[in-house]
């Protein structure tokens, strides 16, 4: 065996699915593994020392990472506009309500009638690393804020 196949011997190929089609070059990897990981790793110890005055008040991990999306900005904007004391209004705004029921949405109040806020999806093949990043730096800068708890110490928290 020669020298340069003993060196590229020991190089790690890439998946077929990391080699850009076009160019045969590897793709840059879509996100961080590890921030990925520390923002679900947070989630639990974030969630048990949440202070009870604070108006938010989550019922789970899930709906804690929901609610950090959404004051992230990372989601869709659905608005209701509400025209007088009406049956018809009455009944849209129903509708608009049960059609919201599946999954977790938050809400405030217009000028108009109702926005509804629905987190999207973080998912690999949905969320670029630069949004991601952006989701991070503002859920840990907000998460430490509330609980008054650096995220180093919650990551051990998890840890341990």
């Amino acid at each position: 065996m020669s020298i340069s196949e003993q060196a590229t011997a020991t190089i790690q190929r890439p998946k077929h699915s990391d080699i850009c089609d076009k160019c045969g070059q590897k793709k840059p990897s879509p996100r961080n593994r590890e921030r990925h990981n520390l923002l679900f790793a947070i989630l639990g110890p974030a969630l048990a020392q949440w202070p009870e005055a604070y108006d938010f008040q989550p019922m789970s991990e899930e709906h804690l990472r929901a609610w950090l999306l959404w004051k992230s900005g990372w989601c869709t904007i659905r608005d209701l506009e509400i025209c007088g004391p009406t049956k018809r209004a009455a009944v849209q705004a129903m509708r608009f309500f049960l059609d919201s029921s599946d999954r977790h949405r938050f809400f405030t109040n217009t000028s108009k009638g109702i926005r509804e806020y629905t987190p999207k999806s973080i998912a690999w093949n949905r969320c670029r690393e630069a949004d991601f990043k952006n989701i991070m730096d503002h859920s840990t800068a907000l998460l430490e804020s509330i609980i008054g708890v650096n995220i180093e110490q919650l990551k051990r928290e998890k840890a341990a």
